[in-house]
């Protein structure tokens, strides 16, 4: 059985007491990470569920979910009184309307500089589905059926009785490298090569300052009869520096672990503070941050897509990450939180 068990309950049983209306925004969201999130009391304590019997994991899970049930209520009863008590603000409706014009949302600012650079180095736009099933997102990439990320606790899954393939929200846009991989229309004929690049919405259960359940991601990819990782690493740098709009970026290449490239790398940035904000670029006292994840496809998912006698590189990163970096905002949930001095701070 789960160690502690009752000093489990009793510590959620207290966290959930101490949440009131008092509670700012801030402090209801750090709240909610200690029970809740990827690294929270009760995510561990299913996680352990594992390794329970049969007979036990059913007692010990119906107990977990009553705790999470009760936690979840109270949370949810906080943030409505929460919002109606902001509702309450009285607005003045006799004070005329203000004639302005409105700015594009950074956001989409991000988007337009990713395709230009992206179509200046040879790149052409692919889409994909947001809802996938579990071959494209999963088993394609050479991810197993007992790896952590295919858990209930990382990925939404969408259930259906009349479905035999599990359909989920996508957790990476890798998927729609397998499907142009696939596609006819993009087969290689002669020493043509395959260069794509693909942006959309991806979904993990992942919630904090920096974290989101959906975010959005941007791969890109090339497969030809002579492409290296030497070639990446020349793709990434040109990249990082046009997108950052710097004349020299400190970068370091190290080497990491993916199942669908081998080698696999990591791709850090130098960054220093500035008046309490993160910038890019040298400095004496600048730290390395990881960026992008890269490497070299694996041989087997080439040859099952039916790629002999060439190689390819893939590489990706979150866009909400780069847009931080680039404008120096601290918090993910301002992308989503329709504030208008912050629009009009941040827009172009």
């Amino acid at each position: 059985m789960i160690k502690n068990f009752k000093q489990i309950e009793q510590t959620v049983c207290d966290i959930t007491n101490k949440i009131s209306i008092e509670s700012n925004k801030n402090d209801l969201q750090i709240i909610k990470q200690q029970v809740i999130g990827r690294n929270g009391i009760l995510t561990k304590a299913f996680t352990e569920l594992r390794n329970l019997s049969k007979e036990t994991k059913i007692d010990v899970a119906k107990k977990l979910n009553n705790l999470r049930d009760h936690f979840l209520k109270k949370y949810e009863e906080i943030i409505t009184k929460y919002k109606n008590n902001t509702l309450k603000t009285k607005i003045d409706t006799t004070i005329p309307s203000l004639s302005f014009h409105g700015v594009l949302h950074p956001f989409s600012n991000i988007i337009a500089d990713i395709k230009r650079i992206m179509f200046a180095m040879g790149f052409n736009y692919e889409e994909g589905p947001s809802i996938e099933n579990e071959y494209y997102n999963f088993e394609a990439l050479n991810i197993s059926s007992n790896h952590s990320s295919r858990d209930s606790h990382d990925t939404f899954y969408l259930y259906h009785t009349e479905q035999k393939a599990k359909k989920l929200l996508r957790t990476h846009t890798t998927s729609v490298q397998i499907r142009a991989l696939e596609s006819e229309k993009n087969k290689i004929n002669g020493n043509t090569s395959l260069r794509i690049f693909s942006i959309g919405d991806v979904y993990r259960r992942d919630d904090d300052a920096t974290h989101a359940p959906m975010f959005h991601q941007f791969e890109g990819l090339l497969i030809s009869q002579d492409t290296s990782i030497a070639e990446l690493k020349g793709y990434i740098t040109r990249f990082l520096v046009s997108f950052f709009e710097v004349n020299y970026l400190p970068i370091r290449f190290r080497p990491h672990y993916f199942p669908f490239t081998e080698p696999s790398i990591e791709v850090d940035i130098m960054c220093y503070k500035e008046n309490d904000k993160l910038k890019v670029g040298k400095c004496s006292n600048g730290n390395w941050m990881e960026i992008l994840g890269a490497g070299m496809i694996s041989r087997n998912i080439l040859d099952r897509a039916g790629y002999d006698n060439v190689n390819g590189f893939a590489f990706g990163m979150g866009i909400e990450r780069l847009a931080m970096l680039k404008l120096g905002i601290q918090n993910l949930h301002d992308f989503v939180g329709s504030s208008y001095p912050w629009i009009m701070q941040y827009g172009v």
